[in-house]
């Protein structure tokens, strides 16, 4: 079998280095052949003994087959085929022998592919990707008809080999062109007839003889052409992206949207089939973020102005072997040869999200999309690893145990309080997270939370520790408001970086604001909160409310003393409003003034006033009857154990004071009360009450037999009470159950 080595494009001057397609082209598995053949010529050839030879040849045809790596050479295809449909000829000519003492003997040959029965094609393809050149080689013997005009001789079927010819002119080399890989040529080539044979042509030779070769003469030429088109190619090679601690990876931000958070390193790699590194070489790895979040702030809190920037980025800083583009959201090698690449992607929100996609560019302009190592479905990877459309990492959800929840999700039940579910923070709330004294936190979702701005200070956070104590909630109280730190808007909002984006969002969450400020001229130590669950929320502690030693309450218990903080119970008192916590009743007298005055016999009485009445007539007073706890003797108008006038706060029954002695709702603030209940009969304390520091179930009073008092409580049950179930963290849906 002859060869070809096609020619007459490029000049060799050197030897080329390895061809750039030698990716695809080792590949192929099968290339598709298509070869032509032409001859169109006449001679007139005198031998020995005047024989002359006249011929009129003209010969068409075409050979298509498929060629197959050959096992015993590397970058080699073959197909040798024992029979094939695969060739079509159309075959004619005439030869006219003439000599002396002989008559012209006529011979007529012809054919076409459908008389000439069986065929047999080969062909054998080299490529030489070190110089780029490749060589073709292979024939079709053929079977047709031969018919002389001499009657002794009868039509006889012969066998032709008909050869694709050689080709060595150093001079003249094809290389590969990049980018293609469908190799096609053409060429010319010598070729001899056999005078007294036939008019087959029967060889090809590298170079034409000087001189006949006795009777291998004369020569004519034979045009060809081929085209080798790939077929059915090899598996390409997987692109394989393997990001470092994938699996637990929680995006971060900086100080702002402009910093840079933590850092997620990809490596992107070939691969074969055969699970080891490909080798085999991309011109080019592409690393592309989709659909990139642009959450306002870098959490729900922070900062407090700015326009939404992406939330994940290639940092050129952070990627300088590479080209970043596209307002960093796309990253490429130069063009090379690369087995694998390396990009390190940026996050700049606790909450953002994207998709990676890594692309590499083979030699020939094919693109491999990769997929994440071990998910061949993952070609655009979510960032951070998540499952469906949320935009929680899985890796939190997992940590906190609420894997199968929604991102709206706001189901919380621990504590109880009313029984509504949920704080107003959506579950991707929790997991984006907050800023608290400079400093980020993610939220548990399964505990209810509220949020507090103390601009008291030291001596208001045993307060919130009572209030922390008593329902359980997870309180975060270290939210600043300065020129440094704005975790709170003016009002108290918390989660203002959550509205406007796409992210789940509830509705506004409050913080209680906290600060010292007297809200009664005449009495500055009296303390007042605003706000309830679902709005606004304020405490103001009254600033004549001492924060010393007079702050606490203490009493005599037998031979020992018990100290109660006042200002803490105050504290827990107003931030327990704002949750939603009643008083235990609403029926306390509350400030009224005795006086001594005259009935209408003369006699000296104890009247009791809404207000000082200044001797104002118009402001009527009725007739008390006072009377000491532990004494059945009523006490006369100018008793020693009573200073008058003076300012009272009388509890009534069922009222303000009523209930859980222990409660922190409950007011322990009375100087006398009512009892019974509407009567004009009051009892006077002689000793101070303790303020309460926990939180009541139930509406019965615990009566407690103090020293000298008498045995019933002085307030009777309350009428709301039940404080432990009373509290409510959601503002989203303060309603209730």
């Amino acid at each position: 079998m002859a060869l070809i080595t096609p020619s007459g494009q490029t000049q060799a001057k050197k030897n080329p280095a390895p061809h750039k397609n030698y990716d695809q082209i080792t590949r192929v598995k099968e290339w598709d052949l298509f070869f032509q053949w032409e001859i169109a010529d006449q001679f007139s050839q005198t031998y020995d003994y005047q024989v002359v030879v006249n011929a009129d040849i003209q010969l068409s045809g075409s050979l298509k087959t498929v060629l197959r790596p050959d096992p015993g050479f590397a970058n080699t295809w073959t197909n040798k085929e024992d029979k094939g449909p695969a060739a079509s000829l159309a075959y004619k000519g005439q030869k006219t022998l003439k000599g002396p003492g002989l008559r012209d003997m006529v011979t007529t040959y012809k054919g076409q592919l459908g008389d000439l029965g069986e065929h047999h094609p080969s062909a054998q393809l080299s490529v030489n990707l070190a110089k780029g050149t490749y060589t073709l080689g292979g024939g079709l013997t053929y079977l047709h008809t031969k018919i002389m005009n001499d009657p002794y001789f009868k039509p006889e079927e012969a066998w032709t080999s008909l050869g694709m010819g050689s080709r060595d002119d150093k001079q003249k080399v094809t290389y590969l062109s990049e980018g293609v890989t469908t190799l096609a040529g053409s060429d010319e080539f010598p070729i001899i007839i056999a005078p007294f044979n036939g008019l087959d042509p029967m060889s090809f030779n590298y170079v034409k003889p000087d001189k006949p070769l006795g009777y291998l003469v004369p020569w004519t030429t034979v045009h060809v052409q081929w085209t080798l088109s790939p077929g059915r190619q090899g598996p390409e090679p997987d692109v394989i992206v393997e990001i470092a601690g994938y699996d637990d990876w929680k995006p971060e931000a900086g100080a702002n949207e402009d910093e840079p958070g933590n850092i997620l390193s990809v490596d992107a790699y070939l691969q074969g089939k055969d699970g080891k590194l490909s080798r085999e070489k991309a011109k080019k790895f592409t690393f592309e973020l989709l659909e990139t979040s642009r959450i306002i702030g870098v959490c729900c809190n922070h900062p407090d102005a700015g326009d939404p920037a992406l939330d994940m980025k290639f940092v050129p800083d952070s990627n300088k072997q590479l080209k970043v583009t596209e307002r960093d959201q796309k990253a490429e090698t130069k063009e090379g040869e690369f087995a694998k690449a390396q990009a390190n992607i940026t996050s700049c929100d606790y909450g953002g999200t994207s998709r990676l996609k890594v692309t590499a560019e083979m030699k020939d302009g094919t693109k491999i999309v990769g997929y994440l190592k071990g998910d061949k479905s993952k070609t655009e990877i979510p960032l951070p690893k998540r499952t469906g459309d949320s935009k929680i990492a899985d890796a939190w959800k997992k940590s906190m145990g609420v894997t199968g929840l929604a991102d709206n999700d706001d189901s919380a039940t621990d504590p109880e309080g009313n029984g509504t579910p949920g704080d107003g923070l959506s579950l991707y709330e929790k997991y984006r997270g907050f800023m608290e004294n400079g400093k980020h936190i993610r939220l548990k979702p399964k505990i209810k939370h509220i949020f507090i701005v103390n601009q008291i200070g030291e001596r208001a956070e045993d307060g919130i520790k009572l209030v922390r104590s008593n329902t359980g909630l997870e309180i975060h109280d270290k939210l600043k408001v300065n020129r440094e730190k704005h975790e709170a808007d003016a009002e108290g909002w918390v989660n203002f970086n959550s509205i406007g984006n796409t992210t789940p969002y509830l509705g506004k969450k409050w913080a209680v604001i906290m600060q010292v400020k007297s809200t009664n001229p005449k009495n500055p130590a009296s303390s007042q909160s605003h706000g309830k669950p679902g709005a606004a929320k304020d405490v103001f502690i009254g600033a004549g409310m001492n924060p010393g030693l007079e702050g606490y309450s203490i009493k005599k218990v037998g031979k020992g003393r018990v100290t109660t903080d006042a200002y803490a119970s105050t504290v827990a008192h107003e931030i327990l409003h704002c949750l939603g916590v009643q008083h235990h009743g609403d029926s306390d007298l509350r400030n009224v003034w005795w006086a001594k005055s005259e009935d209408e016999m003369g006699l000296l009485v104890i009247k009791e006033y809404p207000k000082d009445p200044g001797g104002d007539a118009k402001i009527a007073g009725r007739e008390i009857h006072v009377f000491l706890e532990n004494s059945k003797q009523e006490l006369s108008p100018n008793s020693r154990a009573l200073v008058l006038p003076s300012p009272m706060y009388v509890a009534e029954q069922n009222g303000e004071h009523s209930g859980l002695e222990d409660c922190v709702m409950r007011y322990s603030c009375a100087d006398a009360y009512v009892y019974p209940k509407g009567s004009n009969t009051r009892y006077l304390l002689t000793e101070p009450e303790m303020p309460g520091i926990s939180l009541c179930e139930g509406r019965n009073p615990i009566v407690v037999l103090a020293p000298g008092r008498l045995s019933r409580p002085r307030y009777g049950s309350a009428t709301a009470g039940d404080c432990k179930h009373q509290f409510c963290a959601n503002d989203a849906h303060p309603s209730g159950k």
